[in-house]
């Protein structure tokens, strides 16, 4: 995980718990004392190409930080370096962890609006969504 990138509790106390558990970062781009070159380090060629396709700045720099905050949260699950985080895109191209990492959990999605970006985590086998 990146050390400027907000985050949420240890691993441990996760795997612990036997209720179903959200897990919520938000953070606001213009907070967030990492530059829009360093989010896009850890997204995948097809997560920057996907960012650098947006016409405004502040709205690369919404969607890196969003996508650079579900794999830093799915990283601390999964017990695995940031950039090592295995995703793919249903055909509708919402980010999803390759069948292989899905087996054992989470459900995410990443929303962003205005000066916000937010990465939902649902820790059990539960399909999730957020909009903003």
């Amino acid at each position: 995980m990146h050390q400027g990138l907000p985050h949420s509790c240890p691993r441990e106390h996760w795997r612990d718990s036997a209720a179903d558990q959200v897990v919520v970062l938000l953070a606001r781009p213009s907070t967030v004392d990492i530059s829009t070159d360093e989010l896009l380090s850890v997204l995948s060629a097809d997560e920057q190409h996907r960012v650098a396709r947006l016409r405004r700045t502040e709205d690369r720099r919404r969607s890196a930080l969003g996508s650079a905050l579900s794999r830093s949260l799915l990283g601390q699950w999964l017990d695995l370096p940031t950039t090592a985080v295995p995703l793919t895109r249903t055909r509708e191209g919402k980010p999803i962890l390759t069948p292989a990492a899905a087996s054992s959990g989470p459900w995410f999605n990443v929303s962003h609006s205005g000066d916000v970006a937010v990465s939902y985590t649902h820790l059990r086998a539960h399909e999730t969504k957020a909009n903003l």
